[in-house]
């Protein structure tokens, strides 16, 4: 079984479904891959996005997905000169 954290997000041209996290066996990712596009589009999605570490990309472009952007942070409050 696999558990998948999803958000909807609406941009001007498109409605987007982005993977925030997903759980479960990597060899299972591609039988409940075809079930979650289908309800992307039920719900009006035009590409399903995601995130998560470099062997997540890895283990996604096996089933199209493509790197588009990579996510940064900077923790607040630590080393920050006055």
């Amino acid at each position: 079984n696999m558990a998948f954290i999803v958000e909807f997000m609406d941009f001007p041209r498109r409605r987007v479904m982005n993977v925030v996290g997903w759980a479960g066996p990597s060899r299972e990712f591609y039988w409940y891959l075809s079930t979650l596009e289908h309800w992307a589009q039920l719900n009006g999605a035009k590409e399903i996005r995601g995130y998560g570490p470099e062997r997540a990309m890895r283990h996604a472009r096996h089933f199209g997905f493509e790197e588009i952007y990579r996510v940064y942070r900077k923790e607040l409050g630590k080393d920050m000169p006055c």
